[in-house]
């Protein structure tokens, strides 16, 4: 058939392996202290570029930057900054590629706020310029005040190791 010996379709799994793993990250989320303290934000965008062939930056975040708790009441603010200097301030020190702003739901329904969670999350993903082989979902206070975050790069480069098209 004119081809060499040894010659073998590339399989999709081959393909992927050889171009560099593209990923997404979709902070979704109230800002809470991520406004007065944007240190880690930075981390995580720094530490996606290093780990991943490209990385794209979307914030999917609420018009309050602290909401309300599921019994209603206010979490009380630990700065006082309106929520555009907070997304002027997260963004001198990160590189979004997208920002959306949304109302939170006020349904005291815990179904109802985790409809809106994953609903963010893809709307990120919709936000996105292009399509990436995998997608991080991180609250934009990740790693603040006992929030669990990727802190160290190892534990992302875990991930390297994710099938493609995995949120």
């Amino acid at each position: 058939s004119g081809q060499s010996p040894g010659w073998r379709p590339a399989t999709r799994a081959r393909r992927a392996s050889a171009a560099p793993m593209t990923a997404l990250i979709v902070f979704s989320g109230h800002l809470k202290g991520a406004c007065k303290d944007a240190r880690l934000l930075e981390h995580f965008s720094r530490q996606c570029d290093r780990v991943f062939g490209a990385c794209e930056k979307v914030l999917v975040t609420y018009t309050t930057p602290f909401g309300v708790s599921v019994s209603g009441k206010r979490r009380a603010p630990t700065h006082r900054l309106s929520r555009a200097q907070c997304l002027r301030r997260i963004s001198e020190r990160v590189p979004f590629d997208a920002i959306q702003t949304i109302e939170e739901t006020t349904s005291p329904l815990r179904a109802d706020r985790y409809h809106q969670m994953v609903s963010s999350i893809l709307l990120g993903m919709r936000m996105a310029r292009s399509r990436h082989a995998i997608a991080l979902r991180m609250r934009p206070d990740s790693g603040l005040g006992g929030i669990n975050g990727i802190l160290s790069n190892a534990t992302l480069r875990t991930l390297l190791h994710t099938p493609a098209d995995t949120v």
